[in-house]
Formats: structure tokens, C-alpha cells, sequence
């Protein structure tokens, strides 16, 4: 019985990889980080939406899982259309700043 269930997440891991291997070449041949957020979300948003109406137990998909799919395009619609703003005009930069010094100024919350 667990075993549909582990293809499809190989499944699943395979095809984000693939996609992912796509966002590192894009990065490599414009030198510009920006764009893996960007396709991170519209491939994490095809790849959970074709996962979510996956037949893994060889049914169509109820309702609830057309409920997961929308909400996973809609979300990575969304997500997405805001990303590619940032890399076209901006310098390349990582998605994190660099820590002031060490990390030793960080306020705590004590």
C-alpha cells in the first residue's frame, strides 16, 4: 500500500530537481540570483498542484484535492507575479543579507 505512495514523492523529488537544475542554469547563464525565487515558485506551484491531483489510488480527484490544487496555483500565481519585478531591474543578490559583523549585534529577545 505504501509503495504508490512512495513513487509518487520520488516522483514529486524528481521532477522539483529537474526544475530546480533549470533555475540553477537560468542563475549561471544571467548571473542573476533573482530569477530562482521566481521559478522556484512557479515550479514548487505546477509541481504541487499536478501532485495534489495525482491519482495515487487510482481515482479521480475529489474535491478536496481540486480545493489543494487551486490554492497552491492561486498562491504560487500570486507569489510569482510579485518575484520577477525584483530581478529585472535589480543587482544581483542573495534572498538573505549578510548579518551585521558576526551575528553578535542580533538583538535577543530577553
Amino acid at each position: 500500500m505504501t509503495i504508490p505512495y512512495l513513487e509518487a514523492l520520488a516522483g514529486i523529488a524528481m521532477a522539483l530537481s529537474i526544475l530546480m537544475a533549470g533555475a540553477w542554469l537560468v542563475q549561471q547563464r544571467t548571473g542573476n540570483s533573482g530569477w530562482v525565487d521566481t521559478i522556484w515558485t512557479f515550479s514548487l506551484g505546477l509541481v504541487g498542484a499536478g501532485a495534489a491531483l495525482w491519482p495515487v489510488a487510482g481515482t479521480s480527484p475529489n474535491a478536496r484535492q481540486w480545493l489543494v490544487a487551486a490554492l497552491v496555483a492561486i498562491w504560487s500565481l500570486r507569489l510569482g507575479s510579485i518575484s520577477p519585478s525584483a530581478p529585472q531591474g535589480s543587482p544581483p543578490t542573495p534572498a538573505m543579507p549578510p548579518l551585521p559583523g558576526n551575528g553578535a549585534s542580533i538583538p535577543r529577545g530577553e
